[in-house]
């Protein structure tokens, strides 16, 4: 399937928490339409020689997101037609919003925090944000503080229900963009 980008947006953007399948529905969205694909987090993690885990013990948080802005801007430079899986605090920084809001498509998957809490029982050494004995609460309040910024950035809101495989979550989302894409057209 092919799709026609809107002016000035090559690119579908994933944003949501970690745990929701940005990774996994990105590379399905991807194959689906025909495009590249792009893991942030994988990006990031080529281009410095560490892991994530080790960016936030070695140089912390700030510097982290620094390194994620930087990124994401070198891959919307490419501006060639792609799904970008991005991490899940991307929208921590005004510069990474305005950036998603105006050259991608974004979408927010939108997963319960029940749900992001079962996958994420499974996933917390390699998470440097779930080092923690309270971990469940972490990801409680980390998600209330996101979600208004997750809204503020999406031009699409998937809210996730149900077990949906990612091939099931992409075609949705495949959907749900061609729709806004003819939106785009009307509005003109």
């Amino acid at each position: 399937m092919k799709i026609e980008w809107p002016e000035g947006r090559a690119a579908i953007a994933l944003i949501g928490f970690m745990g929701s399948g940005k990774t996994a529905t990105g590379r399905e969205i991807a194959r689906i339409l025909d495009v590249h694909f792009a893991d942030l987090d994988a990006r990031l993690e080529a281009a410095t020689g560490c892991t994530i885990a080790q960016i936030f013990e070695r140089e912390g948080a700030e510097r982290f997101r620094e390194l994620e802005q930087q990124c994401l801007s070198a891959a919307l430079l490419e501006q060639r037609p792609q799904v970008l899986a991005c991490g899940g605090g991307i929208v921590l920084r005004e510069a990474n919003r305005q950036m998603l809001r105006e050259r991608c498509i974004t979408v927010w998957i939108d997963v319960p925090l029940e749900e992001l809490l079962a996958r994420l029982a499974s996933q917390r050494a390699g998470r440097p944000l779930l080092q923690r004995d309270d971990w469940q609460e972490e990801v409680g309040r980390l998600l209330r503080q996101r979600i208004p910024l997750y809204q503020a950035t999406a031009a699409i809101i998937y809210h996730w229900q149900g077990e949906k495989n990612p091939a099931d979550t992409a075609g949705e989302i495949v959907m749900l963009v061609e729709a806004y894409y003819r939106q785009c057209i009307t509005r003109g």
